[in-house]
């Protein structure tokens, strides 16, 4: 075989052992030669590179500069990388499923519906498809938590640290407090106790007050002593007892008036309990009345 290099001159015949050894030196001048003159640039371009030709060894480091390569010719199939770190860019649209560590405790999932967990973030916070969250530490709020912001029935004692909220922080009227009302027209007393006026609540182990007035009046005929008495009982357990109407001698045809008020406060178990305001008088045959009794029972709150 005659090769012939254009410039070198004894070289129309070789061996073939000087052939091998040529041949390189053969293709590189080639290149030269047909890059010599070139006015735009003396690299080598892509044309003049088989596909696959350049390995990564045959690169020296940063020397491939974004100005040499075409806008578009890097491709996601073109990079195989274990991390990418530092990396600031404008990333625009984001189509994703779900993003997540690795253990997936703290994960985003932007497929969810309804109650199903959207964005979850250890134990400590969770928020649903549908906007509610619930918070497993204290939240505390930078502006002012107001009714708007919460959800019927959702603070509850369990919810809330001891004294976590003051008085002045509470709505007037916002904490519903059992209270029952209940009064009576004139009722005639004997000397066994009934009932003036009654009330039924139910409480919740609140402590109860109990606010009780009647009037009473005894009419004696003939000259002789009077006495109405009151108590206060709950069910059938006496809470309060004593005369709402002074012993005294009365003429014939006069009546002795007198009014009395009871209040207290009792300390029930939760449940449903009822307060009587009950009147006797201690002589039969008086005509004694108990009037326009009143009793108010309310459960306290804080």
């Amino acid at each position: 075989m005659s090769i012939r290099i254009p410039g070198i001159p004894g070289t129309q015949n070789l061996s073939p052992e000087t052939r091998r050894v040529i041949e390189p030196i053969k293709q590189a001048i080639e290149i030269m030669l047909q890059t010599r003159g070139n006015q735009a640039s003396d690299l080598i371009d892509g044309d003049r590179l088989k596909r696959k030709t350049v390995a990564q060894e045959a690169l020296g480091d940063n020397s491939v500069r974004d100005r040499n390569i075409p806008d578009g010719e890097i491709k996601a199939k073109h990079i195989s990388v274990i991390s990418l770190e530092s990396l600031s860019a404008v990333l625009g649209t984001i189509t994703s499923g779900r993003i997540q560590n690795a253990g997936n405790t703290n994960y985003i999932d932007f497929n969810a519906t309804g109650n199903a967990i959207a964005m979850k973030f250890g134990g400590g916070l969770e928020i649903e498809a549908d906007g509610d969250a619930r918070f497993g530490g204290i939240l505390t709020a930078n502006g002012v938590v107001t009714n708007a912001n919460l959800g019927t029935a959702v603070v509850s004692n369990t919810k809330l640290a001891s004294l976590a909220v003051a008085t002045g922080n509470v709505q007037a009227n916002a904490i519903t407090a059992n209270a029952e009302v209940s009064a009576s027209g004139t009722l005639t007393l004997t000397v066994a106790y009934q009932d003036i006026v009654t009330v039924t609540i139910t409480t919740t182990g609140g402590e109860v007050a109990i606010f009780a007035v009647t009037g009473s009046v005894v009419f004696q005929p003939a000259a002789g002593l009077g006495v109405n008495r009151l108590r206060l009982n709950r069910g059938s357990t006496n809470l309060a007892s004593g005369p709402v109407t002074a012993s005294k001698a009365l003429a014939s045809g006069q009546a002795l008036y007198g009014s009395a008020a009871m209040t207290m406060v009792d300390a029930p178990v939760a449940g449903t309990h009822t307060y009587k305001l009950q009147g006797s008088t201690d002589y039969e045959g008086l005509t004694s009345h108990a009037y326009a009794a009143r009793m108010v029972v309310i459960e306290l709150k804080r």
